[in-house]
């Protein structure tokens, strides 16, 4: 109930605050996968860190692009520097399936 209000809460905001709430909720994201890796056996941790990584990456982006949009007033603010980041998020995502993939099944699985 507490997402609902706060997705709504979103569109009531001001463009500031709303790029800050919107960066929160991603670090808050990255930090739930780093305390859920924590809680996993060792052997299962592996996964989950470039998919935080990757995840921590677009949270990156977004800084950069809000202050290329709020702070320096970059009408559209494309290409940038944080379109790097958010390129960077999709390598890190295959890594985290490949590991999962490779951890399912060991060897040649076709099917996996």
């Amino acid at each position: 109930m507490l997402g609902v209000f706060a997705t709504f809460g979103y569109f009531l905001l001001p463009e500031v605050p709303q790029d800050v709430f919107y960066i929160l909720v991603g670090l808050s994201a990255v930090a739930t996968i780093l305390v859920g890796a924590r809680r996993q056996p060792a052997g299962c941790r592996l996964p989950l860190y470039p998919f935080a990584g990757g995840l921590l990456a677009n949270v990156v982006g977004d800084v950069i692009y809000a202050v290329y949009e709020d702070v320096l007033l970059a009408e559209d603010p494309f290409p940038s520097v944080a379109d790097v980041f958010y390129l960077a998020f999709y390598p890190c995502l295959v890594a985290a399936l490949v590991l999962l993939i490779r951890r399912r099944a060991q060897g040649r699985d076709w099917g996996a």
